[in-house]
């Protein structure tokens, strides 16, 4: 193994939707076999570890929940390192009970002290009135993640966090405060510090360069492309490969 420890994103490169990439398992398998550190990482703020680790073993990966990381949870971590306590949230269900678990209870007013806007299915136009009245009003504007779009099964994809988030920003005639996810190092540093992994020794296997790669570099760390979601063709320069079986 050239690395000692690897970050693996989700969504399109270990899965699209309920589809498993092909050689994905064992190869992650392999790596822990091997006594590799494995983490996992995800931008979508409606993934909490318990669910995605359920998942990862329903589908033969080897997973824990503690390996697990996405921007829920970060963010209300985020939330509570600031101080805000009240909190006007657009997200899945999901996103809304992580706050409450962490004692952050969503609030239906425009007076608050932050808004968090991560993906939501839901999403309609008092949303965006509401969320972007907070902001103009001097609430924190925090976005979990400004993914454009999120992989589905037989190669479609469906809008993402990103089009929830311009919509807000557009109204709120500016852009979020703070974005948590990737191509921010935020995500991939939390990991870090609660595995104890050396970032010399560690990369990132994804499969965007807008996202996973820019954050991998910002968090000084390796990346690993791979072509089973986003990206179709690697630059010269970058770790890659057209599937799991070259993943060094």
């Amino acid at each position: 193994m050239r690395y000692r420890n690897y970050l693996f994103d989700l969504d399109g490169t270990l899965y699209r939707g309920s589809e498993i990439i092909p050689y994905a398992v064992e190869r992650v398998n392999q790596l822990v076999e091997n006594g590799a550190g494995v983490a996992f990482v995800s931008n979508n703020s409606a993934a909490r570890p318990r669910q995605v680790a359920a998942k990862l073993k329903a589908m033969g990966f080897r997973a824990d929940a503690d390996q697990v990381f996405a921007t829920g949870l970060l963010a209300t971590k985020f939330v509570r390192e600031k101080g805000y306590r009240r909190v006007l949230l657009i997200g899945e269900p999901s996103l809304h009970e992580t706050f409450r678990e962490a004692n952050l209870t969503p609030m239906d007013s425009t007076a608050v002290d932050v808004v968090v806007a991560g993906i939501c299915r839901t999403f309609d136009y008092r949303m965006v009135d509401q969320a972007s009245s907070a902001i103009r009003e001097g609430a924190f504007f925090l976005a979990t993640n400004t993914d454009a779009t999120y992989p589905k099964e037989g190669g479609a994809w469906e809008p993402g966090a990103g089009a929830i988030v311009s919509a807000i920003a557009t109204a709120a005639l500016r852009p979020p405060d703070e974005i948590l996810g990737k191509p921010s190092p935020h995500l991939l540093v939390e990991a870090m510090n609660s595995l104890r992994f050396n970032p010399s020794e560690t990369v990132l296997v994804g499969d965007r360069l807008d996202t996973d790669g820019e954050a991998a570099s910002a968090a000084g760390i390796g990346f690993w492309l791979t072509l089973t979601g986003h990206e179709k063709v690697i630059p010269t320069g970058v770790e890659g490969g057209k599937d799991f079986r070259e993943l060094a």
